[in-house]
């Protein structure tokens, strides 16, 4: 096909695997960075350095910063760090897109997202949150970490109702367990937690 009769999708295209194939010339990190002695990955180190990257990832350079992080030797441990790093680094690239510009909150909510898409059962049956342990430092937080929202309360006792009612003469549970469902099925808010809203 001559240049003439190319489609502007086409030249965009074509453009674009020239930028990502000069990005795949130029490495990302120096591998002495984050390598050990015995050749290994030194996790801490291999976070360290691809972090500090993440936010300059855009479309152009995502598939070469993700192939680059692939060409080590991965470990058990370190293939899960890789992983995590790729997703973030995805984000961060549709975020340096013509169509990012997401406000702080929509970057809050893209975490639920992955969770939801990675693994829905994470956020279990009764809800689920993620809590940052330093505001614990402030008081104005303290309704966080000593309450549970009252669809969470009555999901809990539902959800405990039915384990009582589906695993009646399993010697699996724990009588303690069973004892806890029950607790909580007769009203009793768990670890002292109270019911707000």
């Amino acid at each position: 096909m001559s240049e003439v009769n190319m489609t502007a999708t086409e030249a965009l295209i074509k453009q674009a695997e020239a930028e990502q194939k000069e990005a795949r010339r130029n490495k990302f990190i120096d591998a002495s960075k984050v390598l050990k002695e015995d050749g290994s990955i030194d996790e801490l180190k291999f976070r360290a350095e691809y972090t500090k990257l993440l936010k300059f990832v855009g479309p152009v350079n995502l598939v070469p910063f993700i192939e680059e992080m692939l060409s080590y030797r991965h470990d058990y441990g370190s293939i899960v760090v890789a992983t995590g790093l790729a997703a973030a680094a995805t984000a961060w690239s549709i975020q340096n897109s013509a169509r990012g510009g997401l406000t702080g909150f929509q970057g809050n909510c893209i975490v639920w997202e992955f969770i939801q898409g990675w693994d829905s059962s994470l956020t279990g049956k009764c809800g689920a949150r993620i809590q940052r342990f330093d505001n614990l430092l402030f008081p104005q937080y303290s309704q966080s970490f000593t309450t549970i929202p009252k669809d969470v309360w009555q999901n809990l006792q539902k959800e405990a109702k039915e384990q009582l009612e589906t695993t009646v003469g399993d010697n699996f549970i724990a009588q303690k367990v069973r004892d806890h469902w029950q607790s909580i099925v007769d009203g009793n808010v768990p670890f002292n937690l109270k019911v707000s809203g």
